[in-house]
């Protein structure tokens, strides 16, 4: 009767050394999947903000009025809407909204707000306050709208034309018909949207 044989050393260490080479395989599939989860994860949040962005822009839009504005002094800095493209560390752009909701009248304010655009370190922010001229210490809200904005472009139709700078304008009272925004963002590349506003269609 002959004895059963079992594994030689050799055997056992290229069967060990196969089942290594199954394991890591396995485990770099495993881990890109996990990187592309991740990658599809984040790209989506991107979008979903980019689309928060753009329903807050296109409301603040629609409710421009040509109000005056003024300063801590009280000297007029706009009869509508003020627009610089962030020039020397302005807003990129501001005016005073209609349509502020104030449920009952509960809160101490009406229904205008004051709200101004800023591009900041690659985050468009969006800065609003309750009082349309402007005090000391006047407290604002700033709320971040987008992140990884590499570049930011606005332009503002009326009359026939497009204008990159609202500030010449700023003593005739009237708004732009249309906003051009073109931005490159990080995630989700070039984009462009146009906004229509509350101006009118002359």
């Amino acid at each position: 009767m002959r004895a059963e044989r079992g594994f030689t050393l050799i055997e056992m260490m290229v069967a060990l050394s196969i089942f290594g080479l199954i394991a890591a395989s396995g485990s770099v599939v495993l881990s890109g999947s996990l990187r592309a989860q991740s990658g599809f994860e984040e790209a989506d949040l991107r979008l979903k903000r980019f689309q928060q962005a753009r329903s807050v822009l296109r409301r603040d839009f629609a409710q421009i009025i040509p109000r005056t504005l003024r300063d801590e002094r009280g000297a007029i800095v706009s009869n509508g809407f003020r627009a610089t493209n962030g020039d020397r560390g302005q807003p990129l752009m501001a005016f005073v909204r209609s349509g502020w909701t104030n449920p009952d009248g509960r809160a101490e304010r009406g229904a205008l707000q004051y709200v101004e655009y800023r591009l900041e370190n690659g985050a468009l922010i969006r800065r609003s306050a309750s009082r349309i001229d402007a005090v000391e210490r006047t407290p604002v809200q700033d709320r971040e709208l987008l992140t990884g904005v590499r570049t930011l472009r606005l332009r503002y139709y009326a009359r026939g034309q497009f204008s990159d700078n609202w500030e010449a304008r700023s003593g005739t009272g009237f708004v732009p018909r249309y906003a051009e925004l073109v931005a490159d963002i990080e995630g989700i590349g070039e984009v462009r949207q146009l906004f229509l506003t509350s101006g009118d269609p002359k």
